[in-house]
Formats: structure tokens, C-alpha cells, sequence
């Protein structure tokens, strides 16, 4: 009788262990997408608690010698991009000064055209990083893509790596693929309009390329106390190969392919624009089309130049707007620049 006992015991506890089992493994596969279902934020949510709450998939960077492998999370929507036009993949912080700027793009510079755009916003992990706001951002927009590596101004190569893989697993099929910081503004509607056009044959039938604000005959800074020090082992030579000044891009999904292919032959230089778009780019055929219509500050807009119908006015992007009030300002600067068949 004892053993008879004995046994029901042990397979009752088997039982229950297996239970439990089953329940922990739905509970953690649960887990992966409640934080689009949550009500409330936890108190005291750790970084890595945080992290579990999201459906990762691994991603594998390899820039010549450098290797290295961290996560990144899924998409709300697997297939987001389906019929979409064009993704902008804006380069962002936790701060919330950042924050600000991203409903600027949300809520105004995403309004700029009727096209099929999508926007993503990349973020790394961040010892600075506010759980309390930057989760009720995530379940309510559900278009941040947080990775698990540590972000700082030299890594920000991973950042770029991270939207080449994103657009290259969830949107190889999407055309056009731009590049943005956050502090940007940019009328979509004007671009397509050039797109469209062809950049004034600037484009032609060119299936890959980097439009962007060029950079020429700049050098590397020696300065070890500067931002933006590159030692001569690193880089030796005295100039940076042509690059695209890295605020504003447009470029194709061709172009990734091509350049993320490029890249795992290419020692890394951590200055990611002159590295991605100048010494990686020169590795390839993909040429860099400078477009003088996106600038850097107001003074660089031409008024004047029109497309060669004269129906669409020069400028489609400005850099360092960093307020609400300074993206309408420049939104409707820009639009009221008028082209002689448009007055």
C-alpha cells in the first residue's frame, strides 16, 4: 500500500511539475507581446526585465575583424511593410528632448505626404533610459525598434547595422529606404515628387545610390580630446573618401544589400557616416549623388531653383530643427517657395 502511495505521489508531482513547466513557457512566450497589452508600467522595471517583454530575434554584425551579436526586437506587425513605399529609419535617443522630436515627425513631418511611408525609430540601450516613459511610448505608437547593445556616440555603426538588417529581414521589398536624425524636417511629399522626377536625371535608372548633403576633402581629426578623434591606426590616411553628411539620406534597398555585403570585408571605423557611405561605398559601384536641397541650416536654401519643368521647388530637407515650433516654421518656408508655373 505504502508503494502504491508512493508512486501516486511521485506521479502527482510529475505532473505538477510538468504543469508548471507548460505554464512558465506560455507565460514567458506571453510575455513577448504584452508590453502592446500592458495597462499600467511595473514600479522598479528592471532594464532587463524590460527587455524580456519584447519578441527578440538575434542579430549578427560582422564589420571585418569586428564581431558582434545582440538583439533586437520584433515588429508589432511582421508584415508592416507590406505595400509601403518608402521606410525612414530615424536615428533617436531616450532623452526627452528626443522624445519630443519624434511626435514632431509623428505628428507633423509623417503628415507631409499621402504616400506609403512607414517610420521607425532606432534606439539602443541606455543606462539613461526612463522605463516609466519610454514604455507607454512603445505600447501606444508601436514604431520603435529597441536593440540590447549599449549605445554611445562611436557605436552608432550598430545603429546603421541594425536598420540594414530590419529593412533587409522585414522589408527587402520596400524601394526606398532613408536615413534621418530625429532633428530633421523633411517634406515627403516634395521628395516623391523628386523621386518621381528623377532628380532632375540626377537618379536616371540607377538602382542603387546615396542622395545626400556630399562631403569632399574633409580629414580625419587627430584630437584625442575630441568627440570625434579617429587615431591613424584606425584610419591613416589624410582625407575621408567622399561621404554623404549623414543627417539626411536617400538611398534604395538595392543599395543596402549592397552595402551591408560590403561591409564584412571593411575594417571598422567609428565614424559612421564617412565609414558607411565614403570607405564602405568606394568598396562598390553605388556612386554618392550630392543634392543641394538638403541642408544643413537655412542659409544653405536656394529659393530660386525649380526641377527643369519648373514645377517643383529645390529644397526637401533642413537639419537642427529641434522644436515643434522651428519644424512648421520650416515646413511652410519651404512650402511657399514657388516655382514659376506654380505662381
Amino acid at each position: 500500500m505504502n508503494g502504491i502511495l508512493s508512486k501516486k505521489k511521485f506521479l502527482v508531482g510529475v505532473v505538477f511539475i510538468i504543469t508548471l513547466t507548460i505554464l512558465l513557457i506560455r507565460d514567458n512566450i506571453n510575455n513577448h507581446v504584452t508590453i502592446y497589452m500592458l495597462n499600467y508600467v511595473p514600479q522598479h522595471l528592471t532594464t532587463d526585465e524590460f527587455e524580456k517583454l519584447f519578441q527578440m530575434k538575434t542579430v549578427k554584425l560582422k564589420i571585418g575583424e569586428t564581431q558582434l551579436s545582440y538583439d533586437m526586437t520584433v515588429p508589432y506587425d511582421t508584415n508592416e511593410c507590406d505595400n509601403v513605399e518608402m521606410v525612414v529609419y530615424v536615428m533617436t535617443m531616450v532623452d526627452n528632448y528626443s522624445f519630443r522630436r519624434r511626435q514632431n515627425i509623428r505628428e507633423i513631418i509623417s503628415k507631409t505626404t499621402n504616400r506609403t511611408v512607414l517610420f521607425r525609430f532606432f534606439l539602443g540601450r541606455s543606462e539613461d533610459m526612463n522605463l516609466q516613459t519610454i514604455v507607454p511610448e512603445i505600447m501606444a505608437f508601436k514604431d520603435i525598434v529597441y536593440y540590447t547593445h549599449n549605445e554611445t556616440y562611436r557605436e552608432n555603426y550598430v545603429k546603421w547595422y541594425s536598420m540594414h538588417d530590419y529593412h533587409m529581414t522585414y522589408c527587402p521589398n520596400v524601394k526606398y529606404f532613408v536615413k534621418m536624425d530625429d532633428d530633421v524636417t523633411a517634406d515627403y511629399g516634395r521628395v516623391f515628387s523628386w523621386i518621381d522626377e528623377g532628380f532632375n536625371g540626377l537618379i536616371g535608372n540607377k538602382s542603387e545610390y546615396f542622395l545626400c548633403h556630399g562631403m569632399y576633402n574633409f580629414w580625419p581629426i587627430r584630437n584625442k580630446h575630441s568627440r570625434w578623434y579617429i587615431p591613424i591606426e584606425e584610419f591613416s590616411e589624410n582625407r575621408w573618401p567622399d561621404y554623404c553628411f549623414g543627417y539626411f539620406i536617400l538611398t534604395t534597398n538595392d543599395t543596402i544589400k549592397t552595402i551591408t555585403k560590403a561591409m564584412r570585408n571593411v575594417n571598422l571605423v567609428h565614424m559612421d557616416d564617412c565609414f558607411i557611405t565614403g570607405i564602405v561605398r568606394r568598396e562598390t559601384t553605388v556612386p554618392l549623388l550630392n543634392w543641394s536641397g538638403i541642408c544643413s541650416n537655412p542659409n544653405e536654401i536656394d529659393y530660386t531653383k525649380c526641377s527643369k519643368d519648373n514645377t517643383i521647388p529645390w529644397p526637401i530637407a533642413l537639419h537642427n530643427t529641434k522644436t515643434k515650433s522651428l519644424v512648421e516654421k520650416w515646413l511652410n518656408t519651404m512650402h511657399d517657395i514657388k516655382c514659376p508655373l506654380l505662381e
